[in-house]
């Protein structure tokens, strides 16, 4: 009998307002075959704020995500984590995490900014998962008239005749 590979371990992150439901979506995708999923949802209070207090709205939010992410890891029967971080900005929160363990994937749900992107670069691998908008309308689905471009653009210099020697 061969053993099983050890379980590869993700560690996703919501960046900014992500619907609950996209989170979930992305959560289950990461679920799937032997994986252990840390979900981190990070709580971003300003310098002003004791880290400890978030607003009540900020609270239900925060509630209903880890609420989405807790029903897409528990439906397959998965291990995993699921833990709503304070701090100061989502690279801390995910730094916190990675303290307890590095992933073998980072999976960051909604628009991930490029400071973010690049603090990432050297830590492991990851990957941005986020919200893609679909036509609502039968107007929107209509394809652009092509526009044509000249070949070459002449530029400030090619305007003139060439000089006469």
């Amino acid at each position: 009998m061969t053993p099983l590979p050890p379980p590869t371990r993700y560690l996703v992150c919501p960046t900014r307002r992500v619907k609950p439901e996209l989170l979930a979506e992305a959560v289950a995708e990461v679920a799937a075959g032997n994986c252990y999923v840390h979900v981190v949802i990070p709580a971003v209070l300003p310098a002003t704020m004791p880290i400890s207090a978030y607003p009540r709205r900020l609270a239900e939010r925060l509630e209903a995500l880890r609420a989405a992410a807790e029903r897409a890891v528990r439906a397959p029967m998965r291990r995993g984590r699921i833990e709503i971080t304070p701090c100061r900005s989502v690279q801390s929160a995910i730094g916190q995490a990675i303290e307890q363990g590095m992933p073998d994937e980072i999976v960051l749900v909604g628009a991930a900014p490029w400071r973010l992107r690049r603090a990432l670069r050297g830590v492991a691998p990851f990957r941005v998962v986020s919200e893609r908008t679909a036509p609502t309308r039968a107007t929107d689905r209509r394809t652009p008239a092509p526009v044509s471009l000249p070949a070459q653009t002449p530029g400030r210099h090619r305007t003139a005749s060439p000089p006469a020697a």
